[in-house]
């Protein structure tokens, strides 16, 4: 499915994947109206600019997930930080593979934590 730029006014644009430009113009313009219930959603429409990129967009964090996963398997030994990245963190391995948690944030989860730990967060023990 085609991505398309689409942006109210100055504000920073957001990225659509949908069928056609006019729907993802359409799917801002909702997504605005939830943040301006008293605006409707033809006034918001008129002020919308969209264009077809010509390939998805590259997300960083994904990135990430694919990276960690190329180079460590399960069970690689880490160092991890559950907080602030203060102090010499804890030892630990992987247990599962690192992945996007919601969406957005690549993370992996490591022996010893109920929760996952961000890769930000996590660095492979020498």
């Amino acid at each position: 499915m085609p991505h398309f730029e689409v942006r109210y006014d100055d504000q920073e644009p957001r990225v659509i994947e949908a069928e056609t430009r006019g729907k993802a113009a359409y799917l801002y313009a909702l997504n605005l109206t939830d943040c301006w219930p008293d605006t409707k959603v033809g006034d918001i429409f008129k002020r919308i600019r969209s264009r077809r990129l010509d390939r998805a967009p590259v997300d960083p964090e994904q990135q990430a997930v694919e990276r960690f996963n190329q180079h460590h398997p399960v069970g690689t030994p880490v160092v991890y930080w559950t907080g602030v990245r203060e102090g010499d963190g804890k030892r630990s391995r992987t247990r599962s593979v690192a992945q996007l948690l919601s969406g957005h944030t690549a993370v992996v989860w490591v022996e010893g934590e109920a929760s996952c730990i961000s890769l930000t967060h996590v660095e492979v023990a020498l």
